[in-house]
């Protein structure tokens, strides 16, 4: 990658049996920076990691409800619904309005014995308003306010995800980082979402700007099985870096975890992880910024070998992931990323350095 004139010297990058190497001449199979495409990264993936295949993870999330902790439809306008994520029960359907996003996702009991009912996700609804709620109610189910709720002792509702981001030893990061760069979204499958697993937080990704919202903490870990146990957790705003930053920026856990999520550690991750912020900064660096910029994910690697990525507030000064017009609209990069990145590079004193085993 050419310095763009913001430097003397040329500052590359070449794969040769699974390293990534500095070099000050470029080869001419390198691109600059300003022309480092997705299609670039992927044919560096490939080099470093022969192995890396198309995969897919599917997997179910669970949530189970208790029966006295949902409502009947008709109490929806006697609450307080605002921030609220709230249940109602509507004949053989349970629906879970979400008023912070807002949406609602709606489950059909499937099948139930021993006085729990199991209810299995069909759609996703947006809405505007709770009058939208309601007429939307109105027009698709039957309202009938003597409609009695059956008696169940809990109601187990299934979510699954045909795509969901879950590095571990069998599904790598780096796999499925490329499964998503070559397919130009992470979002394939229309209204089933996408969530990113990192350890005990599970995080949803916004198809509109790739923001990351944690909204389930798994009960407890599971490896590689299909069906994870979850519970909701608060739903924060939209955050900003700024505001992330000074609620996570001091933990030292930082690297570690970043570590153990490319490595597919799931299991040490699970117990490295501070709080919903860290899953949230943790999942925006090595997700949310390589997909917006392909190329950050060599230098969150060559941040994390040269052992300058302690903190997150350490990730907003060094790295250039910040820089504007880096993938907004997918213009081109702007000088301030060239610039940053070009520095960034600079300081890197070593070459030789390995992609794999970053313990």
């Amino acid at each position: 990658m050419k310095n763009n004139e913001y430097a003397n010297v040329e500052i590359g990058l070449k794969v040769y049996k699974g390293k990534i190497n500095k070099c000050y001449r470029v080869a001419e199979s390198i691109d600059s920076v300003k022309n480092f495409s997705t299609n670039k990264c992927c044919e560096l993936i490939k080099k470093m990691i022969p192995s890396v295949v198309d995969t897919v993870k599917t997997v179910t999330l669970s949530q189970e409800f208790a029966s006295d902790k949902i409502q009947h439809y008709t109490e929806i306008n006697k609450q307080n619904t605002t921030n609220k994520t709230f249940i109602v029960y509507i004949s053989d359907f349970v629906i879970k309005c979400d008023f912070k996003m807002p949406s609602m996702a709606i489950f059909k009991i499937s099948e139930n014995s021993n006085e729990i009912a199991k209810a299995k996700l069909i759609k996703h609804v947006p809405f505007k308003s709770p009058k939208d709620l309601t007429d939307y109610f109105n027009s698709n189910y039957c309202m009938d306010p003597k409609l009695k709720q059956p008696r169940f002792n809990k109601y187990i509702l299934e979510e699954t995800c045909n795509f969901a981001i879950y590095p571990n030893k069998t599904y790598s990061y780096y796999a499925q980082m490329l499964h998503i760069l070559q397919n130009g979204s992470i979002h394939r499958n229309g209204e089933i979402r996408t969530y990113i697993i990192a350890g005990q937080f599970i995080c949803l990704i916004d198809r509109s700007d790739l923001y990351i919202t944690p909204v389930f903490r798994m009960n407890h870990f599971t490896e590689d099985g299909n069906v994870i146990k979850v519970t909701a957790i608060n739903i924060p705003e939209k955050m900003s870096y700024k505001t992330l930053c000074n609620k996570f920026s001091k933990s030292k856990k930082f690297r570690e975890s970043l570590i153990y999520f490319i490595n597919g550690d799931q299991e040490r991750l699970f117990h490295c992880m501070h709080n919903k912020y860290h899953a949230t900064v943790l999942v925006a660096v090595l997700i949310s910024e390589v997909i917006r910029n392909p190329i950050m994910l060599f230098n969150n690697i060559i941040a994390i070998q040269i052992n300058t990525l302690h903190t997150f507030s350490e990730f907003l000064q060094i790295l250039p992931s910040l820089a504007g017009g880096t993938w907004k609209g997918q213009k081109a990069y702007g000088p301030k990323f060239l610039k940053r990145n070009q520095e960034f590079l600079s300081n890197v004193e070593f070459s030789d350095l390995p992609l794999l085993d970053l313990y």
